[in-house]
């Protein structure tokens, strides 16, 4: 299954501060671009990674868990956030399919694409968890609408990107959402299909910087 998204070439000076935000800054530099194109598209597509809404600030309060402990959580979002550990905690058992290799979790930090030494996308899955030459990114969602399943998700294929090409030593990517009201099926990259969403990407920065064909009007 394809899993190549055909980005929409822009003719506006879009100015992201940093990627997967969706609105423009003036007078920054255009850094990430492509970041914000692939985002753009998401919201297009429905798949938006982040969302101003009360949702979303529930969802950033419930990330914050991790960091100052459940007792910030009213019980009602606890008992959320622990169907989410509980299903977290299911999914690492079945990844790690009865391996003894030890597993290693980063959570909550920035990763970065670059082609040489400019950067092209940056992302922060909320855990990354590695086991050899196996990786798995993990995206919590706490809202009550059900995003695209992780193999037609933008956000989840970027994650992938950015866990997985440059490291050659990884031989497969496996992401999945975790939600206390939607049960997803992970989907699996391996070395193929990251290079051919990598070539995806640099195709999205070469129209960006590509002004397209003139168009015919009253001037010509």
């Amino acid at each position: 299954m394809s899993r190549k998204r055909q980005a929409k070439r822009t003719t506006q000076d879009e100015r992201p501060e940093q990627p997967l935000r969706s609105q423009p800054v003036p007078g920054k530099p255009e850094r990430f671009r492509a970041s914000f194109l692939l985002t753009r598209k998401a919201y297009e597509l429905g798949q938006v990674a982040h969302e101003r809404s009360d949702a979303a600030d529930l969802g950033t309060k419930k990330h914050l868990v991790n960091i100052e402990g459940p007792e910030i959580l009213s019980p009602r979002e606890r008992a959320d956030w622990e169907l989410c550990r509980r299903k977290r905690d299911a999914f690492v058992e079945s990844w790690m399919n009865g391996s003894d290799l030890p597993v290693q979790s980063i959570q909550e930090e920035r990763l970065w694409l670059r082609k040489g030494i400019r950067p092209l996308l940056s992302g922060k899955p909320d855990e990354v968890l590695s086991q050899g030459a196996r990786v798995a990114a993990l995206d919590q969602k706490y809202g009550s609408y059900r995003v695209d399943d992780p193999q037609d998700n933008i956000q989840l294929g970027i994650y992938a990107l950015l866990v997985g090409h440059n490291d050659e030593t990884i031989e497969e990517v496996t992401c999945q959402i975790l939600s206390p009201y939607f049960d997803f099926e992970p989907v699996v990259y391996g070395r193929e299909e990251l290079e051919r969403l990598y070539k995806s990407v640099l195709v999205v920065v070469a129209s960006l910087d590509d002004p397209g064909d003139p168009i015919p009007g009253d001037h010509c």
